[in-house]
């Protein structure tokens, strides 16, 4: 599976705001949600468009 166009323009702009913070950093106090957080999402993201499922390939 292809990934859109918008979606990669949106992951690429999310990975360059990770790319602010160190892995540890907390991004949203409230949530706890963190830079490491946000790397596993875009992962996910990047494995579902070529079709990877995380158990099939847990090195990627």
């Amino acid at each position: 599976m292809k990934m859109p166009d918008d979606v990669r323009a949106a992951l690429e702009r999310f990975q360059q705001f990770l790319g602010k913070h160190s892995g540890s950093d907390v991004i949203d106090a409230d949530s706890g949600f963190t830079v490491a957080d946000g790397q596993l999402i875009a992962g996910e993201v990047e494995m579902a468009a070529h079709g990877q499922d995380i158990e099939e390939n847990p090195m990627a």
